[in-house]
């Protein structure tokens, strides 16, 4: 068994879902590439692109 099956983060398809994936995506490329592979602006990039449609959805949901 490999490591990877036992650390799995699921998404439910609410809110911002598809940016969530996108981040999670890029988590597991970080977890998976030796430290000269890694790829932190791509993370960091997805990272705010969430955060920022995870604020939205938040703001929408509390003005309802």
């Amino acid at each position: 068994m490999t490591r990877d099956r036992y650390n799995r983060i699921l998404v439910e398809p609410v809110g911002p879902d598809k940016e969530a994936q996108a981040l999670i995506e890029q988590i597991r490329l970080l977890g998976r590439a030796t430290k000269e592979e890694q790829d932190w602006i791509s993370f960091k990039k997805a990272r705010e692109v969430f955060v920022d449609a995870a604020r939205v959805c938040l703001k929408d949901t509390l003005d309802g």
